[in-house]
């Protein structure tokens, strides 16, 4: 967030949860990169608190939105 330019970063997926403390700043990180031209996919988990994603119970709902990120951005051979 603090550099001068975002543009040579690599496409950026954003798993956000609607209860986080750290809401505001991954939705203008979201933002800044689109204002960039950097691909940036968001992704806001109604309901879903800090660091919901580190619970078992969501795994595979990760790892789907993880690795179909990757793949159509030619990330994983």
């Amino acid at each position: 967030m603090f550099r001068e330019s975002l543009k040579d970063l690599s496409p950026k997926l954003i798993l956000v949860a609607e209860v986080d403390i750290l809401y505001d700043e991954q939705i203008l990180y979201h933002k800044r990169l689109q204002d960039e031209g950097v691909q940036s996919d968001l992704k806001i988990y109604k309901g879903a608190f800090h660091a919901f994603f580190r619970l078992v119970i969501n795994c595979s709902l990760r790892k789907k939105k993880i690795v179909g990120f990757m793949l159509s951005h030619q990330m994983l051979k």
